[in-house]
């Protein structure tokens, strides 16, 4: 009868249509629905609270929405010029970690796998660890694969579709959004790097100097985003997050001055890189341009420590966890 009630539910006539009106035009059938059946469940005969209707009635809307969210969206076409962060302007960005001329050839190809990339605007220019890429035209919405507000570390497991509006919605530096597409899914139309306001280039030199030299190499234009610096975090944060295959990643921010913070990564879960290994985890820090580096310092190290001790004695983080982060650190070149 549930279910009824949900599918017999108007859908919205479009993407763009006021979906918190129809969380509460359901919510209030489910209201009545809860009135009609009673304290007891018609099927399991457990008892039937509003509470536990309205989670279910939630977890739907939220499949609803994401199947119903539009993959379509624009990107600008790039110059070579400096965008500045009050001008408005879109694009599609992914960094490649390895041969930035390999990864140009691939993209367009009918190469297998994922391509994640990450849509940028003057609101929320977070990219992966803050660095520039290759810049793609928009693509057809059939080789999209998964959008999401937030970097899932790793591909988007579950078909997610967030909406392009969320994808868009103002952020730090610090955080990205999510593409997963095909790579036959567009084309390189440019290069796009990275300057703080005062004209220092971000990012790693060396994949900047890849990038450079392919654009000339393939006459692309290349579009130079000044980047606004973020506030730092001012107090310890955390954020879970589950995903559909099982696995979920706890994330806690630290802060460590006025222009960068810490940041560790604790996930649970089956990983192709760590077989047999179900708890890994990674420290970095990140600056107020969202550039990131797992090379911490000793003090650094040390913050961690004395974070994840008192978070381990209020019960806020299991021995098991705490170990993978200290096995996480990376050495530190002598």
């Amino acid at each position: 009868m549930i279910d009824e009630k949900l599918n017999n539910n108007e859908k919205p006539k479009s993407p763009e249509a006021d979906k918190s009106a129809e969380r509460e035009a359901v919510k209030g059938e489910i209201a009545e629905l809860v009135d009609e059946l009673g304290e007891r469940c018609p099927d399991c005969d457990g008892e039937m609270t509003l509470e536990a209707v309205r989670a279910y009635c939630e977890n739907c809307l939220s499949q609803h929405e994401s199947e119903t969210n539009t993959r379509a969206f624009e990107v600008d076409k790039p110059e070579t010029r400096t965008y500045l962060p009050d001008e408005a302007y879109s694009f599609l960005v992914h960094v490649p970690l390895g041969d930035v001329e390999k990864r140009l050839g691939e993209i367009g190809s009918e190469r297998g796998g994922v391509l994640m990339t990450t849509l940028l605007n003057n609101e929320r220019q977070g990219t992966f660890c803050g660095e520039g890429g290759l810049l793609l035209e928009a693509p057809i919405p059939e080789a999209i694969k998964g959008m999401s507000r937030v970097d899932c570390g790793g591909e988007i497991a579950d078909g997610r579709m967030d909406s392009v509006e969320e994808l868009q919605e103002s952020a730090s530096t610090a955080e990205y959004n999510q593409i997963d597409m095909k790579f036959d899914g567009g084309k390189v139309v440019g290069v796009m790097l990275k300057v703080t306001p005062e004209g220092k280039e971000l990012g790693d030199p060396a994949r900047n100097a890849q990038l450079r030299e392919v654009a000339e190499r393939h006459g692309l234009p290349i579009a130079t985003v000044e980047v606004a610096p973020s506030p730092m975090p001012t107090e310890l944060s955390s954020i879970t997050r589950e995903f559909a295959d099982g696995n979920s990643l706890t994330t806690y921010d630290i802060p460590d001055g006025d222009d960068r913070f810490l940041r560790v990564d604790i996930a649970h879960g089956e990983f192709y890189h760590s077989p047999g290994i179900n708890t890994v985890s990674r420290s970095m820090t990140i600056d107020q341009y969202g550039q990131v580096s797992q090379l911490l310092a000793e003090e650094q190290e040390q913050k961690i420590r004395t974070t994840l001790g008192e978070l381990l004695e209020q019960g806020d983080l299991s021995e098991k966890d705490q170990k993978a982060v200290l096995d996480g650190f990376l050495p530190r070149p002598e």
